[in-house]
């Protein structure tokens, strides 16, 4: 049975279009899902070889395919952390990832977590990894610390300019770049966490099919871990910088 689904052509389309979605964009072409497809069925469904064709198809290299795909709430976190050096327990980390829509082991389908930006990209989303942004790189976050004493410059450009270098490898639209300036001169956003919205969101996460509490996030109703903030603190000028950065477009895209 599964040599017969293995050659199947279906199966190999199915296979091309979710790693061509994964890791090209939203919507590749018919025409790179089909490549793909020819590699996985040629191959006999070897997954080294079927990568190999999409890593190197003409369109994987296309420019509007690059950085074409968004994070996910947890790219977005493991990135930021990552990219800023913090060292973190992790606890409420998770919590605050809890409340960007992604809470760890918490898809109760098998399908996992989506990977299409429709799925993660609106109003209330954008403004809670606005939130997670600037609470980290303030060390708002119980359990996580940032040192960003070397982003210090002696003018808001020059802790800018190194900020986009060290984070964005300098790859910023000047058009990105000047409104994260004219930023600077407003009041950097505080960090707005409502846990009674989070707890509404567990509960439906837990909510099985048959109306009784379980799945994969397991635990009682409303139970999950909530989101505590400390005061700020590190220079004020450092971390809104770092924050907004964090926050902006070009950093939320892969």
């Amino acid at each position: 049975m599964l040599d017969i689904l293995a050659s199947s052509p279906a199966t190999a389309k199915f296979i091309a279009k979710k790693l061509a979605v994964k890791f090209v964009s939203d919507n590749p072409s018919e025409a790179l899902v089909g490549r793909v497809a020819d590699a996985f069925l040629q191959s006999k469904g070897d997954i080294k070889t079927t990568l190999h064709a999409l890593f190197t198809d003409k369109e994987f290299f296309a420019p509007e395919n690059y950085r074409a795909k968004i994070k996910t709430p947890f790219e977005v976190v493991v990135s930021a952390i990552r990219t800023v050096g913090a060292d973190t327990n992790g606890g409420q980390i998770q919590a605050m990832l809890a409340k960007m829509g992604e809470p760890l082991y918490g898809y109760i389908a098998p399908t996992g977590y989506p990977d299409m930006a429709e799925d993660w990209v609106n109003t209330g989303a954008l403004l809670e990894r606005m939130n997670f942004a600037v609470a980290l790189a303030s060390n708002r976050i119980p359990g996580t610390r940032v040192n960003l004493s070397g982003y210090a410059g002696q003018s808001k450009q020059e802790v800018l300019d190194k900020a986009v270098a060290s984070i964005l490898g300098g790859e910023i639209a000047p058009a990105m770049k000047a409104t994260l300036l004219k930023q600077l001169d407003q009041p950097l956003p505080e960090p707005k966490i409502d846990n009674t919205a989070q707890m509404a969101m567990e509960n439906a996460a837990m909510e099985r099919p048959d109306g009784q509490q379980g799945g994969a996030g397991g635990g009682k109703r409303g139970g999950g871990p909530q989101v505590r903030l400390l005061p700020p603190s590190g220079n004020p000028e450092v971390f809104k910088v770092i924050g907004l950065i964090i926050a902006s477009p070009d950093f939320q895209r892969q």
